[in-house]
């Protein structure tokens, strides 16, 4: 039997977030200094400072690595 517990739950590591612990950002909990941080690349991030992706935190840098999408300058000649 699964016990409930009043506090919320890390959003990352699915433990739970005591108050002196936690931020809130993104619509979930997380622990502060171990868990948020960027998904790639494990950096600290603040809650000005972060990008959302599927559910996901990512810092600015990894969020256009991972998901905008590469433009060429592709030439035609005729």
């Amino acid at each position: 039997m699964k016990i409930k517990s009043n506090h919320d739950l890390c959003k990352r590591c699915g433990e739970p977030v005591f108050l002196a612990e936690k931020i809130f950002a993104a619509g979930f909990s997380w622990h502060k200094l171990t868990c948020f941080r960027c998904k790639l690349c494990k950096n600290a991030l603040d809650s000005l400072h972060l990008t959302v992706h599927d559910d996901e935190i990512f810092c600015s840098k990894c969020h256009v690595s991972l998901f905008n999408p590469c433009y060429y300058n592709i030439n035609i000649t005729k």
